[in-house]
């Protein structure tokens, strides 16, 4: 799995008071490249919606992208009021915490304290997220960062868009603290760095990268950079050979533009088209198990497990036959709980609604996820993957575009002698297309591309996990695949 957390801004100013589960409305918004919900009112979640979409479109003009384009996958959004709202999603979450984005198997989105002003935590992930669609490449750590940091300052107003406006945190880092060496902030990971050099890897990521997109012929060098270090060229030194200098030179230099005033761009809102919004009000049961059901799908920690389920069974039972509360305790069972009792809710949800492509999901990915816990082999593991098959199929059907049941679908193929075939490669493809953003599609994808000695193809699937800063586990796996790739080429 993979969390990003959001640091919160200095002083948050909260748009609601914190409303107690009986007492919340979620709404939903719908918009071409998002699904927003939110406990708050709906004028306010249709703006900050607007921004969202006119974010994307700033983002796909800068890239050479269509504006109005759309997505694979639409990226969904939960705004809460504050951090016990924030809490129920993950509850090691602080109070300095503004929000957190989560991309793993269990699903794909981002929740986040509504603030007035700025916006910087949701544009920082989002422009992850966005960059791993659109131009996965193995990019160094510090260009990853730097690169989010230079557009989640912009300001998206009532009549323009600002692009490139400068971060107040990351210019006082960097005044009064002591700087990192540039050897290493250009060449490791945040994790690899010191405690103390740690303190400014982003403000230093951020005036770099600020530096570089400031002026068209140091933009190119910076594309020209990019190039290089994917193909394998070393971060640091690359750097000081596109740009003719050495570390001290570059620290001279970036200090020099932070005092010279920095350049920001300036476009008028009326560049990019109001996007259409659909406000719909959700079920009751939305108040009480909305973001217990998101925090299924982070992983539970082992302390929590025991109340979470009992809180969900308490509040999935005030209603009876609505279909949120069925599928959260249904999942409650089967992650928590009594595996046989998921089933039978499922079974009699199932009877009742054969064409309901999340619940026939579920059900087919806790067959397979039984499967493997209860360490089944030969026929019984052929038997069971089979019949978890038929659901995800149905599911398929159903909600053609959904990655995880692609995902699960292919965990059942790798049982085949042929595995991973002609089809099972196109599934795999077109789940990856669905969802680069998540390492365990992405590793999936590498594996088989090796199965199948497609070198080259495996190594840019794989690069930009091993390079995240924030890749935990999944970096090392795919840093060890990366080698025996290199050692069989």
């Amino acid at each position: 799995m993979f969390t990003r957390i959001l640091a919160a801004v200095a002083a948050v100013f909260v748009l609601a008071a914190m409303a107690g589960p009986a007492e919340a409305r979620w709404i939903r918004a719908e918009s071409p490249r998002f699904i927003v919900y939110s406990d708050g009112d709906d004028q306010v979640l249709r703006s900050y919606v607007a921004d969202l979409e006119i974010f994307d479109d700033l983002l796909r003009f800068r890239h050479g992208m269509p504006t109005g384009g759309l997505p694979p996958r639409k990226l969904e959004l939960y705004l809460v009021a504050n951090s016990n709202s924030l809490r129920r999603v993950s509850p090691g979450m602080g109070d300095g915490i503004g929000g957190f984005y989560s991309a793993s198997l269990g699903d794909i989105f981002a929740v986040a304290i509504r603030t007035r002003g700025d916006n910087n935590v949701i544009q920082h992930e989002y422009v992850h997220h966005f960059m791993l669609q659109y131009f996965p490449t193995a990019y160094p750590a510090w260009l990853v960062e730097g690169y989010a940091e230079y557009f989640d300052t912009a300001k998206v107003g009532k009549s323009q868009v600002e692009v490139g406006k400068w971060s107040e945190g990351r210019v006082l880092e960097l005044q009064y603290l002591s700087w990192a060496s540039w050897d290493d902030v250009l060449a490791k990971s945040f994790w690899e760095l010191p405690a103390q050099q740690q303190q400014t890897f982003y403000g230093q990521s951020w005036v770099l990268t600020h530096y570089m997109m400031s002026d068209p012929g140091r933009y190119q060098k910076l594309l020209a950079y990019m190039k290089t270090v994917a193909a394998g060229g070393h971060p640091a030194k690359t750097l000081y050979e596109v740009l003719g200098t050495d570390s001290e030179r570059l620290e001279r230099t970036l200090r020099d533009y932070l005092k010279g005033g920095l350049k920001y761009t300036q476009y008028t809102r009326s560049g990019f088209p109001d996007p259409k919004i659909e406000i719909t009000t959700l079920s009751p049961s939305a108040d009480d198990l909305l973001l217990e059901s998101q925090q299924l799908k982070t992983g539970v920690p082992e302390s929590e497990a025991d109340k979470l389920l009992a809180l969900i069974r308490e509040r999935a039972a005030k209603y009876p036959g609505d279909r949120l509360a069925t599928l959260t305790l249904a999942r409650a069972e089967f992650r928590l709980g009594d595996w046989s009792n998921g089933k039978a809710l499922l079974d009699g949800w199932l009877t009742a609604n054969p064409k309901d492509g999340a619940a026939l999901q579920l059900m087919g990915t806790a067959m397979v996820d039984k499967a493997y816990k209860d360490d089944l082999e030969g026929e019984a593991l052929r038997t069971s993957f089979l019949d978890a098959r038929k659901f995800l199929a149905r599911s398929h059907a159903a909600e053609p575009d959904n990655f995880r049941t692609l995902f699960y679908f292919t965990q059942t193929q790798q049982i085949e002698r042929d595995y991973p075939n002609d089809n099972t490669m196109d599934v795999i493809d077109i789940c990856y297309n669905l969802a680069p953003q998540v390492d365990d599609v992405r590793l999936l994808y590498g594996r088989a591309l090796m199965r199948n000695r497609r070198w080259a193809d495996a190594e840019v699937v794989l690069g930009p996990v091993a390079n995240d800063p924030h890749g935990g586990g999944a970096a090392g796996v795919a840093q060890g695949l990366l080698r025996q790739i290199k050692a069989n080429r």
